[in-house]
């Protein structure tokens, strides 16, 4: 399960260019896009270490979401192999240094000479271990399986401190270059096979299977109504909206640019923002065109499924991550 730009990240840069700059919402969107890109570089910055793993008999699972009753978790990256599970909980933090302590389980951050207290990654890493537990228990996987957990810092510049009481973090908290010795380390721990390679890649197979990808409503979480929404089909060129459609083509009104497939980012753009099931009436809207048979030919050839009749019908288009 390859390492992918993810989904939230794609629908804040959609929801982003679709605000105008004084939009009050706008700072919160640009601090939060910022956030998860900082995520997703630091566990980019992990994947050269992973492909150096000498071991084809495992499986590498990035960014896996699954349920456990009404609870969903992320880890960052697991890897399964026929004698143990290894979850790496990937953090890029800002600031100048990070520290762990062992009282109270506490973690702190200085940022700019300024020193604040935030979630310990300890326990994030631990609290996944556990649910993953659960969650191969409730598919009657019961067997004893051997799984060691680590975080992983990102940021080479922050500096790594903590208590002197506190081995674990010694331990357990690494960088990026500490991958392959903690590999290692695990290769020599625990050397009694589990799992046939036939039972691996059925158990790798269910995970994949029952990943639940997260589209979250932004709209909703940001309480952005529906009028500050900026519709119409973005020119490739100079992001003016609304492209028109001429003899075959979107024609830009701002710099007369042609293009064949704008609307293709118009349909992700929805996707992100609204969800998946769509109408003839709302790709009109959204794509700012009049013409109810311009918008069903878009929605035959892009839908993946459709329900209903007529103008009941409702389109479901792809998911595309």
């Amino acid at each position: 399960m390859p390492l992918k730009v993810p989904l939230i990240i794609k629908q804040l840069e959609a929801l982003k260019q679709r605000l105008y700059q004084n939009h009050p919402k706008l700072p919160q969107i640009e601090y939060d896009l910022a956030k998860r890109w900082r995520g997703y570089r630091g566990e980019k910055a992990i994947q050269y270490y992973l492909k150096l793993i000498d071991d084809s008999d495992l499986y590498i699972f990035n960014n896996l979401r699954l349920k456990i009753k009404d609870t969903f978790f992320e880890i960052d990256t697991l890897i399964l192999t026929s004698y143990y599970f290894l979850i790496f909980q990937v953090k890029n933090y800002r600031g100048e240094e990070i520290s762990f302590e062992n009282y109270f389980n506490q973690c702190t951050r200085t940022i700019n000479g300024q020193r604040e207290t935030i979630d310990d990654p300890l326990l994030q890493a631990k609290r996944h271990k556990i649910l993953l537990i659960n969650w191969l228990n409730k598919n009657k996987i019961t067997m004893f399986i051997p799984m060691e957990e680590f975080v992983v810092i990102s940021n080479s510049k922050c500096l790594i401190t903590t208590s002197p009481n506190h081995p674990t973090a010694r331990q357990k908290v690494i960088r990026p270059t500490g991958i392959l010795s903690k590999v290692e380390w695990c290769n020599s721990k625990h050397m009694e096979t589990k799992f046939s390679n036939k039972e691996l890649r059925k158990l790798a197979n269910s995970l994949l299977k029952n990943h639940v990808t997260e589209l979250p409503n932004v709209l909703e979480y940001y309480q952005i109504p529906d009028e500050d929404i900026i519709k119409g089909i973005s020119c490739p060129k100079c992001s003016f909206k609304p492209m028109v459609k001429i003899k075959g083509y979107w024609k830009c009104t701002n710099c007369s640019t042609l293009s064949k497939n704008a609307y293709l980012k118009g349909i992700k753009d929805y996707v992100y923002l609204y969800g998946q099931e769509i109408t003839n009436k709302q790709l009109r809207d959204f794509f700012q065109i009049s013409s109810r048979y311009v918008a069903k030919d878009i929605l035959q050839e892009n839908c993946v499924n459709s329900s209903g009749k007529n103008s009941q019908t409702i389109y479901i288009l792809p998911l595309l991550e």
